[in-house]
């Protein structure tokens, strides 16, 4: 008996351990007629070393030229990039483009996802779109905010720790990637975590080079990540600002918040 309870302790631990990465990252991936079907106006930025591999998309704004703000953008764990265009178009001006970022794995980029697969990877999609607008990786950062969901809000502010940002946008993210761990399988089989991704060490990391504005938005019925962690994170901040969003469960969190996104990815008129 003993030895058959060692058994499935070992094969439970040994499907946690095998099976995590599909469970972090579902990696859907696009059909052929949506890449060849795009919408209007945006651009599919592809690998140089391989034109198959889309690395992300860009959404310039109206007035064409290099974007004086820049968004990059950053879903959750079963996302693609191209869903964001419908959500940032109307936030899109003159002055404002946005970049969707695509995982590593994800849509139709080639790779594997891990955090710094997906670090490395949204340098690679910025310096994708320099190339595209003849400038350069630097010239963009000076003008760039990041805006992520879920798992994006670890994508988002892992690279906010390595590269300067103007603003923080924030929606549903959780505190550790182990505290996630912790709550859906306990202790000690949390510990099993491969991928571990760290927003309040990150944050950390932002502040000591000068916090940028910071805005978390949770949903009040969040049945995945507990807006607790959401508050846990503004707590961490300084300066920053939280919401919950009433009604609003983790999937439709951005679509319920979406005239409220657009207050914070568009600049006020000029008067």
């Amino acid at each position: 008996m003993v030895t058959g309870v060692l058994l499935a302790l070992a094969w439970v631990i040994g499907a946690l351990w095998y099976f995590q990465e599909a469970l972090i990252y579902p990696a859907p991936h696009y059909t052929a007629d949506e890449l060849q079907q795009l919408p209007q106006g945006l651009t599919a930025l592809r690998d140089p070393a391989n034109s198959a591999s889309i690395v992300g998309f860009y959404r310039p704004p109206s007035a064409g030229g290099i974007p004086s703000k820049l968004w990059l953008t950053f879903g959750g764990n079963g996302d693609q990039a191209l869903r964001w265009d419908g959500l940032v178009t109307p936030s899109v001006t003159p002055e404002v483009g946005f970049l969707m970022v695509e995982y590593p794995g994800y849509g139709a980029r080639v790779g594997k996802p891990s955090p710094e697969s997906l670090l490395a990877g949204t340098e690679a999609t910025v310096r994708a779109l320099a190339v595209q607008l003849g400038t350069t990786p630097a010239e963009l950062e000076a003008r760039s905010s990041v805006l992520g969901f879920s798992i994006g809000s670890a994508a988002a502010l892992q690279y906010a720790a390595r590269h300067p940002v103007k603003r923080i946008v924030l929606f549903a993210p959780f505190t550790s990637m182990l505290d996630m761990a912790r709550q859906v399988v306990g202790s000690p089989l949390c510990y099993l975590l491969a991928h571990r991704y760290d927003n309040l060490a990150a944050l950390r990391t932002i502040q000591a080079h000068g916090q940028p504005p910071l805005t978390i938005l949770h949903g009040a019925q969040d049945s995945f990540i507990p807006h607790r962690m959401g508050e846990a994170l503004a707590a961490a901040a300084p300066g920053s600002h939280f919401e919950l969003v009433p009604g609003a469960d983790h999937g439709d969190v951005i679509d319920v918040a979406e005239p409220r996104l657009r207050t914070f990815t568009t600049p006020p008129s000029p008067e």
